[in-house]
């Protein structure tokens, strides 16, 4: 929203797929999008080919098929040497989301689907961008505790992890392709066996800590908190990391506070008509 509006916007994700999806929807550097529909109409021509996704998540997060044709659109992207980096993002988001629409799950990679019933075949389409919008935008891929020190801004929006569930356990598999580094993987869910580089302190007893350090070092005039607080309702693998009573605590020592209560409506359906 605030893009549209033509005000700048800092963004910040410590996984590499929202990284990337980030320099397509609001970087700034210039794209030549005749040069990328025409990748995308190659890459969508292509043959599949037997590789590191149809080994490790064929016949289970992909069909068969697609997950051949997944290796070879993504070993076909890292050949090109006529791109700059925000043209190859525009490629591997197209990808990003090509993958999720086929992808055997129900919205997340931390589990398969038994029964492979999406099997329609995967298709790249061209990320739709005005990039007119995107000038002064900022696109980071860090630890938002350590950016947030060498900021000022209007409006600082959080949203960080709340249980032990992290994000880059539960969407490994974008993460693995979109990196390309195939790594060894393990389990039935078949996820890199070392992800502790990724692994966040919101994810863990730390978390009230984590919280009042990026809090303190926030220099902004409002600050918008989102924390989906399960408490203790789930296994312990969903509880919160951070209590409600915690969360307004270091708010309130910190700043004025104002708190929002979002409340489910049960409208009527819309007409078909």
């Amino acid at each position: 929203m605030f893009n549209t509006q033509g005000k700048k916007v800092i963004v910040n994700d410590i996984l590499t797929s929202n990284y990337i999806s980030y320099l397509t929807w609001f970087g700034n550097m210039d794209v030549d999008q005749l040069k990328i529909h025409k990748k995308i109409d190659e890459l969508n021509s292509l043959e599949g080919i037997s590789g590191y996704v149809e080994r490790n998540f064929g016949d289970r997060y992909f069909s068969i098929e697609n997950a051949r044709k997944i290796d070879a659109i993504r070993e076909k992207i890292e050949s090109y040497n006529d791109l700059n980096i925000r043209e190859k993002a525009f490629l591997l988001t197209s990808l990003l989301y090509a993958m999720d629409k086929v992808a055997n799950t129900v919205g997340h990679f931390d589990a398969y689907r038994r029964k492979m019933d999406n099997i329609k075949s995967i298709l790249l389409r061209m990320p739709e961008v005005n990039n007119n919008n995107n000038i002064g935008n900022e696109i980071f891929n860090t630890d938002a505790n350590k950016l947030v020190r060498e900021f000022k801004a209007d409006l600082v929006y959080i949203d960080t992890p709340y249980n032990s569930r992290g994000y880059e356990s539960a969407y490994h598999v974008l993460e693995n392709v979109i990196e390309w580094s195939k790594p060894e993987v393990e389990g039935i869910a078949m996820k890199a066996v070392n992800r502790s580089e990724k692994s966040s302190d919101y994810t863990k007893s730390k978390a009230p800590e984590a919280f009042e350090d990026l809090i303190k070092n926030i220099n902004a005039r409002y600050i918008l908190v989102s924390y989906n607080n399960m408490a203790k309702k789930g296994n312990s693998r969903s509880n919160a990391k951070i209590s409600n009573e915690e969360i307004l605590s270091i708010l309130k020592n910190e700043v004025k506070l104002r708190c929002f209560q979002l409340i489910s409506m049960h409208l009527p359906p819309v007409s078909q008509k």
